[in-house]
């Protein structure tokens, strides 16, 4: 893991043919609890990861997060296709492929293998729900084209942690 770009609000790390984005979110997360005097509290967070194989194949995750700077959701792209996951409370209520992409919104197809109310019951916890595979659908029809699998997005999730130690431990070693 080799760090590309060290910002004060930015860094890009690189790992073999992946591309790590960590963005400071400090400004945006607890916003609405945080008096307007106060400093934002610095808090790192994998925003985006872009990745090129060898073989020319593009993945793609960019991740957007609550208030709370909990994932909100997850945009995993595959050569074009798009898989949209939607998190409140770390648990996945939405999980979508949207294919035949359009900037218009008309003329795109959504296979879902999940969707449920953001407060139903019947939402899954992240650890349970990428523990399986998933299947998706639109009106009984199953999707078979490409779908980025799980690993990716727990491989994400997991590298988040990763590198928010790194660069805690980073800034103690700085500090001392």
């Amino acid at each position: 893991m080799e760090l590309l770009v060290d910002n004060k609000d930015k860094k890009v790390f690189i790992d073999d043919d992946k591309y790590y984005t960590m963005l400071d979110m400090g400004v945006y997360v607890g916003y609405r609890l945080r008096l307007w005097y106060e400093n934002n509290p610095v808090i790192w967070k994998l925003m985006l990861l872009d990745e090129v194989s060898k073989n020319g194949q593009y993945k793609h995750i960019e991740a957007l997060i609550d208030d709370k700077g909990d994932y909100s959701r997850l945009l995993v792209e595959i050569n074009n296709v798009k898989r949209v996951i939607l998190i409140n409370n770390g648990c996945v209520y939405s999980d979508s492929i949207v294919s035949n992409f359009s900037f218009d919104g008309i003329s795109d197809d959504s296979f879902y293998a999940l969707d449920e109310e953001i407060y139903s019951d019947k939402i899954v916890p992240l650890d349970k729900y990428f523990g399986g595979t998933q299947s998706f659908y639109l009106k009984g029809k199953l999707y078979t084209g490409e779908v980025v699998n799980n690993n990716l997005v727990i491989d994400f999730l997991n590298k988040n942690n990763e590198l928010v130690e790194f660069i805690e431990s980073d800034k103690k070693i700085k500090t001392k």
